[in-house]
């Protein structure tokens, strides 16, 4: 919430100052507000249309994301950005838990998830193809699996949050409902867990493309992957009245 909206004459007055008038004439400094802000949005646009001239993204931007994913596809890139807009203040935070966009005032966040709350504006990205996949250590110890059924004679790795899995095959879909042989808040330990040779993991193509092209891991049951409603979203706060 801005910290204060301009008035007439150079005055500025804030929202904790409208709920002290009331909630009546809070609504009503809120409205205006927010009017303000748009005209002012509106004649700075203006301005650059007609000057060519447009003032450079400045100031604090919070962006929060995946671990594994802001790690290995956003943290490469971020010198680039940095260096085309040295006056912004980045702040990049890496969870693979919840996160409150609101309540933690992040401006920004990626996210690998099938739907957003209402309260927030998502572009999306792309698809996520996850595939399940083991180490030729683990198979050399157990019998690959031929079927879903015999998934559950396996030690399946996942994330807290990440069960169940929900697996599809053309018109074909099975949900795998089972604990992880290691609990863990980290999706990038069970990456680890699933090299070394702990168990099978369904893990996103993004995340396991080189080391399945290397042969560090092995494709299981490849008619079968996870639900593709899960995208890679960027999402932002929105601003609402």
């Amino acid at each position: 919430m801005p910290a204060a909206f301009p008035l007439p004459g150079g005055r500025s007055e804030s929202p904790r100052r409208w709920r002290r008038n009331g909630s009546r004439g809070w609504r009503k400094g809120w409205g205006y507000g927010w009017s303000t802000i748009a005209i002012l949005a509106t004649m700075r646009e203006a301005e650059a249309r007609v000057t060519g001239v447009r003032a450079a993204p400045s100031g604090p931007l919070r962006v929060s994301a995946p671990t594994s994913f802001g790690r290995l596809h956003i943290a490469p890139h971020l010198h680039r950005f940095l260096d085309d807009h040295p006056a912004v203040a980045l702040e990049f935070n890496l969870s693979d838990g919840f996160v409150d966009l609101i309540g933690e005032r992040i401006d920004v966040a990626l996210r690998i998830a099938p739907e957003i709350a209402p309260d927030l504006v998502a572009h999306r990205l792309g698809t996520s193809r996850r595939l399940l996949c083991a180490a030729p250590a683990y198979l050399a110890r157990h019998d690959a699996p031929e079927t879903i059924a015999q998934l559950s004679d396996h030690r399946l790795l996942a994330a807290t949050g990440q069960m169940p899995w929900r697996l599809v095959s053309g018109t074909r879909r099975a949900t795998i409902e089972q604990p992880s042989a290691v609990i863990t808040n980290s999706s990038e330990i069970v990456r680890e867990l699933a090299l070394t040779g702990v168990g099978i993991a369904l893990r996103s193509l993004w995340d396991v493309g080189e080391t399945l092209a290397r042969g560090d891991l092995v494709r299981i049951l490849p008619d079968w992957e996870g639900s593709t409603t899960r995208s890679t979203r960027a999402r932002r706060r929105c601003c609402r009245r």
